[in-house]
Order: structure tokens, then C-alpha cells, then sequence
């Protein structure tokens, strides 16, 4: 049995403007929920990282994706979140091995961090990927007052998400919109 049926991971690098989206989403979570499941902010996710899902039965990583990401993804809508399922146990070891191969030792997106940790024997449960879409990434800046208010409608998924998985993410939205319209447009203010 797992220690946490389910964990949340917001990925994004705060000093990278829009980019910042998934951490300063987690921990804007963490300082205005009253209940919610583990919540964690990674800036710049690396292989060391994905310990942190081995002891999940489901993950749920949100992350910016831009508009050639999204695409990528096979995601034809780009003005809004979209939860996508990661599978990793579909591909074969061969995909596996060449995924891991290609994996950047310094930064991970969440594919690649699913699919790596899934590789290595670190997890084995269910992963989503609430890709959020964004327009800008600028060095030393916060989110755009856009990307922040795609944030507030990525809790608003993610809470739907919990809910339909039989978790609960409740919080107040007055907090989370004054972290994500307050701090989280400046890279270096403490949330």
C-alpha cells in the first residue's frame, strides 16, 4: 500500500515569466487550501526528482505547455487546461530505454519525468498531466496577469480531477487569486 493515494506536483521555473505557472500554482495551494492532497512545487524537476513519486498511486503534475507543446501533445484546443492521461507502461522497454536515454540530467518535462520514474521501478501508478497554456516565457519576470488567471482555472480542473479520483482539494479562491495576481507576478517575492 502507498503512503499517499494521490500527489500533486506543480512544475515550472519561477524566473522564467509564464513558465512559472506550475510552482507558483502549488504553492499558492499550499498557503490558501484548507484541504487538499500533498502538494509540491518543483522549479526545475531533475532525474534526482523522481523519487518523489514512488510512494503515489497517482500523480498529478501541472505544468505550462505552450502552444507548439500542446500540439505535441495531440492537443487541438489551446486556450484552455486540458488533463491528459500519461502512460508510460504502454510503451515498450525499448521506448522506455530510449526516453530515459534522452532524458536531460538538469531539467525534466513531465512526460519524461513520469516515463523515467516509471522506467527506473519508482512508479507504477496513475499519472495526469494538466497542461496549462500559456504565450509568453521571459527571463526574470512572473506570470503575466493571462497566465495567472489560466492558473485559477487549472485549480479549478485540478479540484475536478480530485473530486472524479474520490480526493478533495478545497480552498479559498479570494487567497489564491491574490497569490497568483500578487506574488507570483514577481519571480523573487516569498509566497
Amino acid at each position: 500500500m502507498s503512503m499517499y493515494a494521490v500527489k500533486v506536483i506543480g512544475l515550472g521555473n519561477r524566473m522564467h515569466g509564464d513558465d512559472g505557472l506550475g510552482s507558483c500554482l502549488a504553492l499558492a495551494l499550499k498557503k490558501c487550501s484548507a484541504e487538499a492532497p500533498p502538494i509540491l512545487a518543483l522549479d526545475l524537476p531533475t532525474l534526482g526528482d523522481v523519487y518523489l513519486l514512488e510512494d503515489s498511486d497517482t500523480v498529478i503534475i501541472i505544468d505550462a505547455a505552450d502552444k507548439h507543446t500542446l500540439e505535441a501533445l495531440g492537443v487541438s484546443e489551446h486556450g484552455i487546461p486540458v488533463i491528459l492521461e500519461l502512460k508510460p507502461e504502454r510503451l515498450g522497454d525499448e521506448d522506455l530505454a530510449l526516453m530515459a536515454s534522452k532524458a536531460d540530467a538538469h531539467t525534466l518535462d513531465p512526460v519524461y519525468l513520469v516515463a523515467y520514474a516509471y522506467s527506473a521501478g519508482f512508479f507504477r501508478g496513475r499519472a495526469f498531466l494538466i497542461a496549462v497554456p500559456i504565450e509568453e516565457v521571459r527571463f526574470g519576470v512572473g506570470l503575466t496577469e493571462a497566465a495567472a488567471m489560466k492558473a485559477l482555472e487549472a485549480a479549478e480542473v485540478l479540484a475536478r480531477l480530485l473530486e472524479s479520483l474520490g480526493h478533495k482539494l478545497s480552498y479559498n479562491k479570494e487567497c489564491l487569486k491574490a497569490k497568483l495576481l500578487g506574488p507570483c507576478r514577481d519571480p523573487l517575492a516569498p509566497l
